[in-house]
């Protein structure tokens, strides 16, 4: 059971990336499928729905056609024209620069910033180790 609300809170969360929570309500309460008007705009999208960890194709299912093709070209967009901004210093972060990925809200820091060495598998900033 609880990986089944886990996995439904990944579900709505990448569809709320994508569309909105109003939307999100929609699809679990009435049964909505997604439509193309629902999607964002690749700039409103949030960046961590390029991450590896997201299994996009997990909500190909609430989607019509038209949504899933448009949410492709998004994540094409997005792909293409990423900025990741370290939410710490509010500077681009650089392919140069040493970075590291937050395991829990899949935002990029700069090392320099957070000060941290990585010590195990997963690393959680400051703002997602509060929630915890």
């Amino acid at each position: 059971v609880n990986n089944f609300v886990n996995y439904l809170l990944k579900e709505n969360m990448i569809i709320e990336w994508l569309t909105n929570k109003a939307v999100v309500n929609k699809v679990r309460k009435d049964k909505y499928i997604i439509q193309k008007e629902d999607v964002k705009h690749y700039s409103e999208v949030f960046n961590g729905i390029i991450e590896s960890e997201i299994d996009i194709n997990s909500v190909k299912s609430y989607c019509s056609n038209d949504a899933w093709k448009k949410i492709n070209v998004v994540i094409k967009q997005k792909k293409k024209n990423i900025t990741w901004v370290c939410p710490l210093c509010n500077s681009d972060i650089g392919a140069d620069q040493n970075s590291i990925l937050c395991d829990s809200c899949l935002v990029w820091h700069h090392m320099d910033c957070v000060k941290s060495k990585q010590n195990g598998k997963y690393w959680f900033c400051d703002t997602c180790k509060l929630k915890k």
